[in-house]
């Protein structure tokens, strides 16, 4: 957002006369632009870098820390991770998983010759290093039944970290991929091949089967150390199999906004049409889902994703099969919406401007979703130090239960600033910025007197002067008895800020008469002045009466 520039005066011309009796002073606490909101990153080389700008005057520095830590980051270069001096940009030059973390741009600036020092916080950016570790699993031999249920665990995988991760299962080596034969072959979200039946030209025992795991930006392939065998002993007389729930991955957590996968993988042979089982999806209520924008099916139904999931989609679903053998019964799985605290309409910390001397008042109101914990009570900090017994008791006012601080009669010369609040819950935190701009309020100068007592001839005074910050344009708003103008020449009979009844016949002369209110007003500011006009006529003279 940009934020006002705060200098000292501003003229109005036609009704407001303003003088210069300031030099300028151009302030504006840091304004970061990027990042703009909270970021995960997954670095897929040793060098990655996130950059940190921020606008604002007078210039900018930078510096980083990282969440958990006491202090900066260095600018040392040789370092794995360090700040760039001249740029702000965070230099992760040799990065690994001991540097993953959550890291947070300050960007401030200073005033009076270093007296006074705004500083902001960025969103917070986690990075993360995309990595695959070998597997430790061994090699097993499996033997099934022709059209029975199989699954070939896709185990002791270790350590898998990357924004998208990707499973598949190949015979020996990496170049030949399992047939999945029309989806009677499913891998689940952990990597697991399913067989909802096994044919016996499943039967591998020489080059085996093997796991695979992809990472998106990661040219590799992790394949399993260890090979799975499996062995399918014919059945010479098949029989039907009713569908049975063999995996799910119940309960489901998801973090609010994000997409929830539920899966249900059944079992089921039928000799006569060889069909896959037929699956459908329940809501709790008994009402069947289906496939729209929010809803959606993949692998022969087995998976229901629901997208940017909401509170109100945390409940429990239900799947079930079916086939010529019979229906399975209906299977529940529970999606548990969870998430850091949200800010509540109107309870993040924002960029304000106000007046001098008045009060400044930052929120910090945020709520936990339905069913989590409430949130702890917000930690404040001002200017990116964290409010204690340093902090002066009587200038910085904490209330309702810490979620409201006040900075008591601001001024422009001491009080540009920042303030920040973190809340959390059991599922994480929240950050929160705003920043303080003080501007000059408005003044009257000048102003006519009241009430105005006028004979038929005299002239009405009605010309205002004015001063006001000049980072602000202030306007004007007129009412005459009632009537509202956008500027005082509206008025009738105004001219050059002043009304000569000498022009006005008797009638018009009795319309003049009354309540003139003049508001001056910005979108931070207004004073309203009222000038009140008493019309009177001359007594009429009469000549004596001659005897």
């Amino acid at each position: 957002m940009q934020r006002t520039v705060p200098l000292v005066l501003f003229f109005i011309h036609m009704f407001i006369r303003s003088s210069l009796s300031h030099s300028f002073d151009v302030r504006r606490p840091p304004d970061i632009s990027s990042p703009e909101a909270p970021k995960v990153f997954y670095a897929t080389t040793y060098r990655f870098s996130v950059p940190c700008v921020a606008s604002g005057t007078p210039v900018i520095k930078y510096s980083w820390f990282q969440v958990g830590r006491d202090t900066d980051i260095t600018t040392d270069s040789s370092q794995p991770v360090y700040v760039d001096s001249y740029t702000g940009t965070l230099q992760l030059a040799d990065f690994t998983e001991r540097e993953e973390g959550t890291f947070i741009c300050k960007a401030s600036n200073e005033f009076n010759q270093g007296k006074i020092k705004a500083v902001s916080f960025s969103p917070p950016v986690t990075v993360y290093r995309s990595r695959a570790d070998d597997f430790s699993d061994e090699e097993k031999t499996f033997t099934a039944k022709a059209n029975s249920y199989q699954v070939l665990l896709c185990d002791k995988k270790g350590d898998i970290v990357g924004s998208t991760i990707g499973f598949d299962w190949y015979i020996g080596r990496d170049t030949k991929y399992v047939n999945k034969d029309n989806d009677r072959l499913f891998i689940d979200n952990e990597g697991n091949l399913h067989f909802t039946y096994v044919k016996t030209t499943d039967t591998n025992l020489v080059e085996g089967y093997r796991c695979g795991v992809s990472i998106e930006g990661l040219p590799l392939l992790r394949l399993s150390a260890n090979k799975k065998f499996l062995k399918v002993i014919p059945e010479p007389d098949p029989q039907q199999i009713a569908p049975q729930l063999m995996y799910s991955n119940r309960p489901v957590k998801v973090k609010i906004y994000l997409s929830a996968k539920l899966e249900c993988m059944f079992s089921g042979y039928d000799p006569q049409s060889q069909n896959l089982p037929l699956i459908m999806w329940y809501f709790d209520n008994g009402t069947q889902i289906q496939s729209t924008a929010k809803f959606g099916f993949a692998h022969e139904n087995r998976v229901l994703t629901i997208n940017r999931v909401s509170e109100d989609d945390e409940k429990i679903y239900k799947c079930e099969a079916s086939n010529s053998a019979g229906t399975s019964k209906k299977e529940e799985l529970f999606l548990n919406v969870t998430g850091p605290p949200i800010f509540v309409a109107g309870g993040s910390p924002s960029d304000i401007s106000v007046p001098e001397g008045k009060d400044a008042v930052f929120n910090c109101n945020a709520k936990s979703i339905q069913s989590e914990q409430q949130p702890e009570e917000p930690i404040w900090y001002i200017n990116g130090i964290r409010r204690g017994s340093h902090t002066d008791p009587n200038k910085y006012v904490v209330s309702d239960g810490d979620r409201k601080l006040t900075v008591k009669s601001v001024m422009k010369d001491t009080d540009i600033l920042c303030v920040q609040c973190y809340v959390e819950n059991s599922e994480g935190g929240i950050w929160g910025d705003g920043c303080l701009t003080v501007i000059l309020p408005i003044k009257v100068i000048q102003q006519p007197v009241t009430p105005q007592e006028i004979m038929h001839g005299d002239v009405i005074d009605l010309a205002v002067t004015a001063t006001t910050d000049p980072s602000m344009t202030l306007k004007q708003k007129w009412e005459h008895n009632g009537t509202v103008y956008d500027n005082l020449e509206q008025i009738p009979f105004v001219k050059q800020r002043a009304i000569n009844t000498r022009e006005l016949s008797d009638d018009q002369f009795e319309e003049v008469g009354g309540l003139y209110r003049v508001t001056l007003y910005h979108f931070h500011d207004s004073k309203s002045i009222d000038i009140d006009v008493v019309t009177k006529f001359k007594p009429v003279v009469t000549a004596p009466e001659m005897y």
